[in-house]
């Protein structure tokens, strides 16, 4: 086990960890059996905080910790890529990530099949976003996330539970497949090459959500990272973003709302954000119905009827305003 244990310290001496996330770093880190734990310098007898392969805090500081019954069969390469992949948990800890999935609420995850039906396609255009270059990419990459967003409605917090699997474990498989693209170019290409296959298949896996995170959440990176080079797509989806956030947080201050058939007549075009088929106007706005108009202070939300840019059929207000 010594002998793994040095190949691996070597190995990692490859790999460009502040190029995978700033701040990032390698940590120190444990093998084990049912018997014992090796550590940089020592060994010590195994004992119940070492379980799984994962991060744990150990004597002040986090380090990553991986399982290894028979070291003779170890794939060096691969369990270093492995390890990193635990060191990035160890990144997140020392962090201070909080976004954590829910895993008993991913065990329940619904059995919805328009969104599976959306999933398989939004796994294909992953996949083949990964395998193209330039402005393809960026293309698929905004077509999948368009896809993201349907599904968002058909699930709500269910997908944010995936999501926040992506985040966390899908971020470290990425770790992990950057180191090991760094140790072993063949094996790299190996792995991806079983991942793309995997996006591109319905099995029983493909129904395993938190298994597929790791995979789905890993090639995301590795899209967006590639798609960098295209600055405008890059930024279209922050703005896009930063407005679905601002309607968000109005929403989650509980507004009451009043429906109707209004039509905008006056407003302050510098103080409108539009998410979707909601505005949020943060100044004032001007409705008119029949004969009647209301001016309304902001902040008022608008739901504006499908297929219009100015009818509204319904707006809130904050429960301290009057609407």
């Amino acid at each position: 086990m010594r002998q793994l244990y040095e190949k691996i310290e070597r190995l990692l001496q490859l790999v460009q960890y502040e190029d995978i996330c700033p701040e990032f770093r390698r940590c120190g880190f444990a093998l084990y059996n049912g018997d014992h734990v090796w550590l940089k310098g020592r060994i010590i007898p195994w004992d119940e905080r070492f379980i799984g392969n994962t991060s744990i805090d150990f004597e002040g500081d986090f380090i990553a910790i991986y399982q290894v019954e028979n070291p003779q069969e170890a794939d060096v390469e691969v369990l270093t890529a492995d390890l990193v992949h635990e060191m990035f948990h160890a990144h997140q800890q020392r962090s201070g990530e909080n976004r954590y999935p829910d895993d008993l609420k991913l065990l329940a995850y619904p059995a919805n099949m328009d969104n599976y039906r959306l999933k398989y396609a939004e796994n294909q255009l992953l996949a083949t976003a990964y395998e193209e270059t330039g402005g393809r990419k960026a293309e698929l990459l905004a077509a999948f996330r368009a896809i993201r967003e349907s599904r968002r409605k058909l699930l709500g917090d269910d997908l944010e539970q995936e999501l926040l699997a992506e985040h966390i474990e899908g971020r470290a498989e990425y770790a992990g497949c950057r180191a090991l693209q760094s140790i072993s170019t063949g094996k790299f290409k190996e792995r991806m090459g079983r991942y793309l296959a995997a996006l591109r298949t319905v099995n029983q896996a493909f129904f395993d959500i938190r298994r597929q995170a790791y995979i789905t959440g890993a090639l995301y990176h590795f899209v967006s990272a590639d798609c960098r080079e295209e600055p405008l797509q890059s930024e279209l989806w922050k703005y896009q973003q930063t407005g679905k956030k601002q309607v968000e947080a109005f929403l989650a201050q509980k507004p009451v709302g009043k429906k109707g058939d209004y039509l905008i007549c006056g407003y302050d075009p510098m103080n409108m954000i539009r998410s979707g088929e909601q505005v949020l106007c943060t100044h004032f706005v001007i409705l008119a119905s029949g004969e009647e108009t209301r001016f309304l202070d902001g902040p008022v939300l608008l739901k504006i009827k499908e297929g219009s840019d100015q009818e509204v059929e319904e707006y809130w207000k904050l429960p301290s305003q009057e609407l």
